[in-house]
């Protein structure tokens, strides 16, 4: 008899699923087969990198021509949009809420769509000496939030594109109203400028520097942080996002 319920319990897991059938997460629906976060990382691997500027889609993480001169990114890569409440919602999590459980699946929204574009691969036959570096945070907000979000997103990206991490090459110098309180384009920029300084420019020298964040929206740190290693003698730098919103 046990074994009887045994074998119909198999039968309505497999037809109607209370786990994801890929991470064993709790499904939301009865008739779904896969999780949020999973429908999300595959929406991620077929979905194409866009310019941060003008949103228009390009291979490779390019930057379209029209809008090269209005930013110090050479390349820019963005798994999703801040736009969906899920990922909205995962990211404050992560972010504010000290839920490091979250890091694995939220880096992979943005390691499936590198690896389905061949990023990693890129890296490797790039002809310029490749770093990875997570925007920094300030000593205060380190401690508050007992971790650097960017830098456990970029660890894991350091190890699929098999390059090495910079942790402390970027310092944040003075403790600014957070983004995310500040609506006008402008006052986000001026909010940033000069927040940043390199630490070790002999690390940066010719070198493609990988910056890495959580999400990216109006673009001011991202381009404060690229202005900062360029000037500090990097190459190139490349920007790289879960989300974008």
């Amino acid at each position: 008899m046990h074994s009887i319920a045994r074998v119909g319990t198999f039968f309505l897991d497999t037809i109607l699923p209370v786990q994801c059938l890929r991470c064993h997460g709790e499904l939301l629906s009865e008739n779904d087969y896969l999780c949020q976060a999973c429908n999300i990382s595959d929406e991620c691997s077929s979905s194409s990198f866009l310019c941060p500027i003008c949103d228009a889609r390009l291979p490779q993480g390019s930057i379209c021509k029209g809008c090269r001169r209005k930013t110090k990114l050479n390349r820019f890569f963005c798994a999703t949009q801040y736009a969906n409440p899920y990922v909205r919602s995962l990211i404050h999590q992560y972010k504010y809420g000290g839920a490091r459980i979250y890091a694995a699946q939220i880096t992979l929204f943005l390691t499936n769509i590198l690896k389905q574009h061949k990023i990693p691969e890129l890296l490797q036959m790039w002809d310029k000496p490749a770093v990875i570096t997570p925007v920094p945070l300030t000593k205060q907000r380190l401690r508050l939030r007992t971790f650097n979000q960017s830098e456990l997103i970029a660890e894991s990206i350091a190890e699929i594109c098999n390059i090495s991490v910079l942790k402390d090459v970027l310092v944040r110098t003075r403790q600014e109203i957070p983004q995310a309180e500040i609506e006008n384009e402008e006052q986000r920029k001026e909010n940033v400028k000069n927040s940043f300084r390199c630490a070790d420019s002999q690390k940066l020298q010719k070198a493609t520097v990988i910056l890495v964040d959580d999400v990216y929206t109006s673009g001011a740190t991202m381009e404060e942080c690229a202005r900062v290693l360029k000037q500090a003698g990097a190459k190139e730098v490349w920007g790289m996002v879960i989300a974008k919103g």
